[in-house]
């Protein structure tokens, strides 16, 4: 049993660092979280394509903090499916241990993928290389805050890192009762259908 959750970890790797040579040049290594045997974690439904947005974002801003922002609905079983990622704007605050979001820019980008049945479902910024692939404790208070405030049932927050040659990307879940978990990405290949979409009104 242990080497069949090794072998599908080592295709996992493959299959990324495959997705990220395919959108991002020149070519990094990149590879998602090993996930633990033992753990049982959510799973999120997330495309290569939006995966490689958020890969190539933090390729470009390798020495400071960059962010993200997603949008997206759950499948019938209840799984969080992540459907297109934007940000962080042209606004937006970097800096090597902080990261604020384009505001201007998110709420303009809500107004076009709202008629489409979307909800805000995902934040995310990266700790590049600050050796930190979890959430920090002002991160922590940051999501709760946001989800009292916006009076959500949850909100997923991706941290991303650069650890050596790699780029990791870490999911977790947090829920309104103020608990919050790791997730497991559940890659489908290729475009986001939204994604297409919104490039060709932009092409319009």
């Amino acid at each position: 049993m242990k080497k069949k959750h090794k072998n599908r970890r080592k295709m996992t790797a493959r299959r990324t660092a495959h997705l990220y040579r395919r959108y991002v040049r020149p070519a990094v290594p990149v590879r998602l979280p090993d996930v633990p045997e033992q753990a049982d974690m959510l799973p999120i439904e997330v495309y290569d394509s939006e995966l490689a947005y958020m890969f190539k974002d933090m390729a470009k801003h390798p020495d400071i903090e960059t962010g993200w922002f997603g949008f997206g609905n759950v499948t019938e079983d209840g799984t969080p499916r992540l459907l297109l990622v934007d940000g962080p704007g042209p606004k937006a605050n970097h800096q090597p241990a902080f990261f604020q979001q384009d505001i201007d820019y998110m709420k303009e980008a809500w107004k076009k993928v709202s008629p489409l049945g979307m909800h805000h479902i995902l934040v995310g910024h990266s700790h590049h290389k600050m050796h930190l692939p979890r959430p920090s404790g002002k991160d922590v208070d940051s999501m709760f805050t946001s989800l009292d405030e916006l009076n959500l049932e949850y909100l997923i927050l991706v941290i991303g890192t650069i650890e050596g040659t790699s780029m990791c990307l870490y999911p977790y879940l947090f829920k309104n009762d103020h608990t919050y978990c790791r997730m497991e990405w559940r890659r489908i290949a290729g475009t986001s259908p939204v994604r297409k979409m919104m490039e060709k009104w932009e092409t319009k």
